[in-house]
């Protein structure tokens, strides 16, 4: 079944002090409803809490978000040259239970696997997401036309640029799973993309040799 796609949209605020400092904050606990995509939990049939489409011809779907949080980044002056420099952002990105849904009669386990696709697939470009964001923190950027109050937006089109290829690339990917496998009806594709997904997270071996 395609996934279903939702995002939230956070807000900035800018604190003055000795320097200025930006956040996209959230420290709220995790909750209930929310699979972390790092938390390496297989998906079980009790975390699909949602109600199933009245009219939907599929028997399941997993819900997810993708996106990022906990943006900041300060700006200071330096002999009158603004400067601003990212120096926190991180994934958010999980299944969510409430989303998710399967009908009555249809658990079963090779269903619940392709399911398990999905959340792995999120799990992929998670981590392709992070990396991509991490390495903005630390580089120190001129502000645009050395001015402070553009540094907020300057700052979310950064981080936006890395943002937006990457979850449209997540769901293209989500697309082509469903399409090859067939929502899950066909065994053939399905143990392929089994096999594909378990070799992206197969670790390397502990003591790998290097050729002289």
């Amino acid at each position: 079944m395609t996934t279903v796609k939702h995002w939230y949209v956070y807000m900035a605020a800018a604190v003055t002090v000795a320097f200025l400092v930006g956040f996209f904050w959230d420290q709220t606990p995790i909750p209930p409803n929310q699979i972390p995509w790092n938390s390496n939990t297989s998906l079980e049939w009790n975390d699909f809490q949602g109600t199933p489409p009245q009219t939907t011809p599929y028997s399941a779907a997993t819900g997810y978000y993708l996106g990022y949080k906990d943006l900041v980044w300060r700006q200071y002056f330096v002999d009158d040259v603004c400067t601003f420099v990212i120096s926190s952002v991180d994934v958010d990105a999980y299944v969510d239970r409430t989303l998710s849904w399967v009908k009555d009669g249809s658990q079963s386990s090779e269903l619940l696997s392709h399911e398990q696709g999905h959340a792995d697939i999120l799990h992929v470009k998670a981590l392709v997401l992070g990396k991509a964001l991490w390495a903005l923190v630390g580089m120190p950027h001129q502000c645009p036309d050395n001015d402070p109050a553009k540094v907020q937006q300057e700052v979310e089109d950064m981080v936006n640029s890395i943002y937006n290829p990457i979850f449209d690339s997540h769901d293209r990917l989500q697309d082509e799973y469903d399409s090859d496998t067939d929502h899950g009806r066909n065994p053939d594709e399905q143990r392929r993309w089994n096999q594909r997904l378990s070799d992206i997270f197969m670790p390397p071996p502990p003591n790998p040799i290097i050729p002289l």
